[in-house]
């Protein structure tokens, strides 16, 4: 669903006391007339729906909403509860308490009082609370989080705050943490949730991991994707991935900023991550160094597919061999020639299915000791081998005997049953 467009709104002219309701707030009349439709709705997607730079303008230009769609609106709003006031406030005096119940009732009413106002923000917030059976939700936004609202409903629904212990002058104490646990409570807000895809829109401002954590830590998400996200110190600290992120299984990461320490930190959260496929950004110099690996080698006993790949032709380094023989339910593995060339010996043999890209002349050896892993039956499970060359970087009279010998290597293949296949060469949009 795309969320606001110029078409959606009316501009302000003596002609009309209130401007056009948009599709967004279309549905959402409808599913508070049928709650029963919004218990079926598995799956939606909000297309640019946090735009900084419209949300600036958006009381001035525009006329406002019809009052009873801000009232349905209000009043739908009030279905919301407020939490419990945080773990500080339980061993102060009442009068604490009261006063930051009071601020969560502030919250609601700016809350409400930007729903009268049509503010797209607040309606994706009131959106998101009343379909309770998403299970995959995909959001694209023009800044750095997914907006005041959105955020700060996640606060009032997702439980209460962790506690993590501190050490202060030689006694252990326990503190509210910045996250919420959802584990003491139901949660009351995308409960069903299990796929997340979120996307940086027309790269205005970078969407910031820090800006998606009131959605990342939901206990039922088990699928995260993530396209240009911010990742890098200036953003996001290295310790904000030290919260568990046990129940995410899947971890796809495209064209993200990341640190390698800040990448390495994210996969040592994820303790129950089965999936990992990163796609490293065109600009970033990427090389991998023993951090990373050490994380990786604490998902040996989960992981199930590994693919790590750079879009363009530079490639990517390391500074460590690579051992993934204690990978013993890894199945697929994509992997550039470089970081190959010192794993040929170090596969685990629960591998089927093996690609490396951006080859060179040079995979032709790299190719023929595969063939003998398989032949002593050191890869007894390997069926697919894969390979990209990238014929722009092979003198011309070396080509015709490169394709000579996979040629060969294909039937030899076959007969020990496994597909050898040659992957088209990317064409890459762009400069580097």
């Amino acid at each position: 669903m795309d969320q606001y467009t110029e078409d959606d709104h009316s501009p302000a002219t003596r002609y009309r006391r209130f401007r056009r309701t948009t599709r967004t707030e279309n549905f959402i009349r409808t599913l508070i007339h049928r709650p029963d439709l919004a218990a079926n709705v598995k799956f939606i997607k909000l297309h640019a729906f946090q735009n900084g730079n419209r949300l600036k303008s958006f009381d001035s230009e525009y006329l406002p909403l019809d009052p009873i769609m801000t009232m349905l609106m209000s009043d739908a709003s009030q279905r919301i509860p407020p939490p419990e006031p945080p773990m500080m406030f339980r061993v102060v005096p009442v009068d604490s308490k009261t006063e930051d119940k009071y601020s969560i009732l502030k919250w609601q009413d700016k809350w409400r009082s930007a729903l009268r106002r049509g503010a797209p923000n607040a309606e994706i917030a009131l959106l998101l609370a009343l379909l309770p059976n998403v299970s995959h939700l995909h959001l694209s936004s023009s800044d750095y989080d997914l907006g005041e609202y959105v955020d700060d409903l996640c606060e009032q629904m997702l439980g209460p705050l962790s506690r993590k212990r501190v050490n202060h002058h030689g006694l252990e104490l326990k503190v509210d943490s910045d996250w919420r646990s959802q584990s003491c409570t139901p949660i009351g807000i995308l409960p069903n949730l299990k796929e997340l895809r979120v996307a940086t829109q027309h790269n205005w401002s970078n969407l910031t991991f820090e800006g998606i954590k009131c959605l990342i830590t939901i206990p039922t998400l088990r699928r995260l994707s993530c396209t240009n996200l911010d990742a890098t110190l200036r953003h996001t600290d290295q310790r904000f991935f030290h919260h568990p992120l046990g129940h995410i299984e899947s971890l796809q990461l495209d064209e993200c900023t990341f640190t390698v320490e800040a990448l390495s930190e994210l996969i040592e959260a994820c303790t129950g991550l089965k999936h990992l496929d990163i796609q490293f950004s065109w600009s970033d110099p990427i090389n991998l160094g023993g951090i990373f690996w050490r994380n990786l080698n604490k998902r040996a006993q989960t992981l199930e597919t590994l693919q790590l790949q750079k879009y363009d032709h530079s490639g990517m380094t390391l500074r460590d061999r690579i051992n993934l023989t204690q990978f013993a339910k890894l199945s697929s593995l994509a992997i550039e020639q470089g970081p190959a060339f010192v794993i040929p010996d170090s596969l685990p043999t629960s591998l089927e299915k093996l690609l490396i890209n951006k080859c060179d002349e040079q995979i032709a050896p790299l190719v023929d000791r595969l063939e003998q892993a398989v032949m002593i039956k050191r890869l007894p499970n390997l069926r697919e081998l894969s390979v990209m060359v990238e014929y722009s970087r092979i003198d011309d009279e070396l080509k015709l005997d490169l394709l000579d010998k996979f040629h060969r290597l294909e039937d030899s293949f076959r007969d020990k049953n496994v597909e050898f296949r040659l992957v088209p060469e990317p064409v890459l949009d762009g400069t580097v």
